[in-house]
């Protein structure tokens, strides 16, 4: 059979990737969304007016985060960083308590996604994950930038001594490609593995992710690298309290 070359690249529209993400979210649903989750284990299930006043309360605080992501995905220039924003802070969000997760704009505007607590004046807490975009990082632009910090305790040699804090901060780049490896040209290569080099040089993590996957499942793919990232930061403080303590560690 006749070589047909390569296939012709689909365009997606903006207004197919936005239902990508939609359905992307229905398919990775959070349990809290779940009506058994609504009362405690043992109890009927919740009231339908407590229901409808929750749901109430939770659309005044969503309408501030829409505003804030809103205005953040309309700095960046394409539908797939847009995308890819909105399914990161999503699945940065789940991976992080309340007011763990700090994001910045492309505009230098921070703001704490599911900081319900939030009170004018008070300090936020320190982030135990924070994303930025359009973020360069040794001559790099990624789409999105993301820092987590872990913690763990090593216990003191004394009964009497207070833990010792073991802090680990670990960082990992994310590049949207077009194209698959197989089909970039000899430059984009040589530029991959220059990249490549330099993160490894500097102790960072890399992600390129393909829109075509991202189309596919936005929330499904901004998980993996979430917990990518997580894993990693975890194995490093555990690392770190062997070498501290051994024994001695703490959780």
């Amino acid at each position: 059979m006749a070589d047909e070359g390569p296939r012709p690249r689909v365009s997606r529209s903006p207004q197919e990737l936005r239902q990508r993400l939609e359905r992307s979210l229905e398919l990775h649903a959070h349990p809290a969304l779940e009506a058994s989750r609504w009362a405690r284990p043992g109890e009927e299930p919740a009231h339908s007016a407590a229901v409808a006043v929750a749901w109430d309360l939770v659309t005044q605080q969503a309408s501030a985060e829409a505003n804030m992501l809103n205005r953040a995905m309309r700095e960046l220039e394409t539908e797939p960083e847009r995308v890819l924003l909105a399914a990161m802070v999503a699945a940065g969000a789940r991976a992080t308590s309340v007011g763990g997760l700090c994001v910045t704009a492309k505009s230098g505007q921070r703001w704490w996604p599911r900081d319900l607590a939030f009170i004018p004046g008070r300090d936020h807490p320190t982030p135990e994950l924070s994303m930025s975009c359009c973020e360069e990082v040794d001559r790099v632009i990624f789409s999105v930038f993301l820092r987590q910090t872990h913690v763990g305790y090593v216990l003191g040699h004394d009964e009497q001594d207070e833990p010792e804090e073991l802090r680990v901060e670990r960082t990992l780049g994310v590049l949207l490609m077009q194209r698959p490896p197989d089909e970039r040209t000899r430059e984009e290569v040589r530029r991959d593995r220059e990249i490549d080099l330099a993160m490894q040089a500097e102790g960072h993590l890399l992600e390129r992710v393909l829109v075509a996957d991202l189309w596919s499942d936005p929330m499904g793919r901004a998980a993996q690298i979430a917990r990518r990232l997580d894993d990693a930061c975890r194995e490093d403080v555990e690392r770190a309290k062997r070498e501290a303590g051994g024994e001695r560690a703490l959780a």
